[in-house]
């Protein structure tokens, strides 16, 4: 009869943990999407294995949060006028990375001082607000005249 009891405990246990860990998961996300377009997108930087998460534009910078997480802090961030965006091209199926649909494109980008390639993975709609967001943004220089 013990032995029940203990895994009763376990298992209440794990599901506090659990409620705790979504509690804290929501709580980052409303604090992340704050003031800012936020976006699902999946992060490949240089050669290193994609990675999903949230990328975040703010006035000026683009910010990469990874999906799960406990710190509201970005993992990347980008000044926006250091960012130059290359044509998109459709993910391949078998190769596509998790966290994308077959309707998702591969944006390559290049960062100002960062010789590492960049690319984030994305669907249409956030593609079509990135390229938006990068566009409008505030004039880089004052206007002299």
């Amino acid at each position: 009869m013990s032995g029940v009891l203990i895994s009763a405990e376990v298992l209440v246990g794990a599901l506090l943990l659990l409620g705790v860990f979504v509690a804290v998961t929501l709580l980052r996300r409303r604090l992340i999407a704050q003031d800012a377009e936020l976006a699902l997108c999946t992060l490949v930087v240089g050669t290193s294995r994609p990675r999903v998460g949230m990328m975040r534009m703010t006035v000026d910078t683009l910010e990469w949060y990874r999906l799960f997480g406990v710190t509201p802090r970005p993992d990347h961030r980008w000044a926006r006028w250091g960012l130059d965006i290359g044509t998109p091209r459709p993910v391949d199926e078998d190769a596509s990375p998790h966290g994308t649909t077959s309707s998702s494109v591969q944006v390559p980008v290049e960062v100002a001082g960062e010789p590492t390639p960049l690319a984030i993975v994305m669907t249409i709609g956030s593609y079509t607000a990135f390229r938006a967001w990068a566009e409008a943004g505030p004039p880089r220089f004052p206007v002299t005249g």
